[in-house]
């Protein structure tokens, strides 16, 4: 008996050391559910000491028989009152998985509901075996409802209900034993410590799985918190990534704006210049000179054009590549008699969205379409766009005359335009023959469209 005894007292100071683990991890991690275990298990622990008491009569002071009713079945309902809160708050039943919430609210109101109907009764002196009598319905009845909830916890097959549910189930189980055992013991067993052996087992067996539950939980935080770095470390090296993208594209358009913009500006300036001087004494050659200031104007406004729409590509209200490019093909085409056909289909726009792809494609399409029109005879020209599974394709064609590349390839339009399409990582190719027609591809990895 004595053995026995202290095997009670055990199990009351591993509750005691649970309780200041738990005041541990509260420090540490300052969740609010923790404060609900340490309310369950000291309340708990003061329910077993003075059950314990009862028989062994080791405490200084013993409370009086109203005292002592109140530390008897409402303290132990509302220990697993506050277990019921632990769980509700540790599995997050409320922002994960609002329907078990729900029920689970139900379920509280219902220990809530005893604790006051027990406490208004006791001072009243209620028959003991009659107190036991209700007790044992509103035990059974707070263990069908407990049921309901674990089994539909456990049908989720989530390794951290587990744990919490299978604990809440011990002591669940262990609670309904004892008045079911009082039942066969004289005076219900009043006194006798045994009656609570099931609860203490089921105690025990709760704590061992809450630790574990613990350490999952934890590892989860853990996780989280490194997710959470990873997603930090990930979004600074894009945002990195995509100002070194931002310089970059800077630094290109400061040097059109300079080499093409700056050069085409000066150009005018001299030609203008020229023309003051010979106006009256040349107007052949002023008229011819005014006709170059006036392509020079043209295609300044043209590129200076080309690089706010690039930039200007996230507006609802831009307009599109192809139909930029059809207009510009009206433009210069129709008063040549020269037809175009441009196939650019709609994946076009949300493919292609490199600002730095857009604007050079445009600006060499457009430079093939000027060589079309001053030097091709051709009656008929495409434009096409084909996306393969690695590359992005542009393809411009005539019906012309053509011409010999090897003489093309020792100027700067050519070049230029090569140079344009390698820097983007692309391939810039020229089919062409005499009185045959010209073809020009363009291709472009996926990767950096």
């Amino acid at each position: 008996m004595l053995q026995a005894n202290w095997l009670h007292l055990l199990l009351i100071g591993t509750m005691l050391y649970q309780a200041i683990f738990m005041v541990v991890q509260w420090k540490v991690f300052h969740r609010k559910e923790y404060l609900y275990y340490i309310l369950y298990i000291v309340a708990m622990s003061v329910f077993f000491i003075f059950r314990l008491d009862r028989g062994l009569h080791f405490l200084p002071l013993h409370p009086s028989n109203i005292l002592d009713e109140y530390l008897d079945q409402p303290l132990v309902i509302f220990a697993f009152w506050m277990y019921i809160r632990f769980g509700l708050f540790f599995l997050q039943l409320k922002e994960e998985q609002p329907q078990v919430y729900k029920a689970t609210i139900n379920l509280e109101k219902f220990f809530i509901s005893f604790v006051i109907f027990k406490c208004i009764i006791i001072p009243f002196g209620i028959p003991r075996l009659i107190s036991s009598y209700i007790y044992l319905g509103a035990v059974l009845m707070l263990t069908i409802l407990a049921m309901k909830l674990i089994v539909r916890l456990l049908r989720q097959k989530n390794l951290l209900n587990n744990f919490l549910v299978l604990g809440g189930l011990c002591i669940t189980l262990g609670g309904v034993t004892g008045p079911i055992v009082a039942l066969f013991l004289p005076n219900m067993g009043d006194g006798k410590i045994v009656v609570h052996m099931g609860l203490e087992v089921g105690v025990l067996i709760e704590l061992l799985l809450l630790n574990t539950g613990l350490v999952i939980k934890n590892k989860l935080i853990q996780q989280e918190v490194i997710n959470t770095q990873q997603n930090l470390i990930t979004q600074l090296q894009q945002t990195s990534k995509l100002k070194s993208n931002l310089s970059n594209l800077q630094q290109k358009i400061s040097n059109d704006l300079h080499d093409d913009i700056g050069a085409s500006l000066s150009s005018i300036q001299l030609y203008v210049e020229v023309i003051e001087k010979v106006f009256d004494k040349d107007p052949v050659k002023a008229k011819n000179l005014l006709e170059l200031v006036k392509d020079y104007a043209r295609d300044t406004s043209g590129n200076m054009g080309d690089i706010v729409w690039a930039l200007n590509t996230t507006k609802v209200e831009n307009i599109s590549f192809e139909q930029k490019l059809k207009n510009y093909c009206y433009d210069l085409l129709s008063p040549k008699d020269i037809s175009c056909f441009v196939e650019i289909p709609e994946w076009f726009g949300k493919k292609v969205t490199n600002i730095d792809v857009l604007r050079n494609l445009m600006m060499v399409t457009k430079e093939c379409l000027n060589n079309i029109a001053k030097y091709s005879k051709a009656s008929h020209c495409e434009v096409a766009a084909i996306l393969t599974d690695s590359e992005l394709l542009v393809r411009i064609t005539d019906d012309g005359v053509g011409f010999d590349i090897a003489k093309s390839l020792t100027g700067n339009g050519l070049r230029n335009m090569r140079q344009r399409i390698e820097n983007l990582g692309g391939r810039f190719f020229i089919k062409t023959e005499n009185g045959d027609g010209t073809s020009i591809g363009i291709a472009i990895p996926i990767a950096r469209i």
